[in-house]
């Protein structure tokens, strides 16, 4: 009896080992191609993660840059989101010529990067109550990369 328990086991390993290596819808998807796997998983993942300035980039805008919500310094007023965008994206920086503030899609382009990270050659860093953290940082030149989405 104890030869035969033994037999069963084994047995019932091998099926369980079998069953575990050879799922297709595992070994499928890597045989057909990497590519069209990591294609729909990323259109998938951009749609979900895609940046716009009025839900992401402007409540960074209202919580650093109080002087521009509430006023116009360097002709750039932005009291709300509508506006902010308007006043940014594709326009020509007063500051630095042929410069635009937000150069969509080439951050190292658009005047606010450079504001934001210190070397604009005019004027001085914004905030001026101090640096963005990295996290926001990250997200305006994230949102400027993508395309700079309203």
């Amino acid at each position: 009896m104890h030869t035969r328990e033994h037999w069963m086991y084994m047995f019932f390993g091998v099926c369980v080992a079998m069953s575990l290596t050879a799922c297709p819808s595992d070994d499928t998807a890597d045989e057909a191609g990497d590519e069209a796997g990591e294609t729909a998983g990323d259109d998938a993942s951009e749609e979900g993660t895609e940046l716009s300035f009025e839900s992401d980039v402007y409540p960074v805008i209202t919580a650093s840059c109080s002087c521009h919500v509430a006023g116009a310094p360097a002709d750039l007023a932005m009291p709300d989101a509508g506006t902010a965008y308007a006043n940014l994206v594709g326009v020509a920086s007063s500051q630095e010529p042929g410069s635009s503030r937000v150069a969509a899609g080439d951050p190292a382009a658009s005047y606010i990067v450079q504001k934001i990270q210190g070397t604009a050659s005019a004027g001085d860093p914004m905030p001026p109550s101090g640096s963005l953290s990295a996290a926001d940082e990250a997200l305006v030149l994230d949102w400027i990369e993508a395309g700079a989405n309203p």
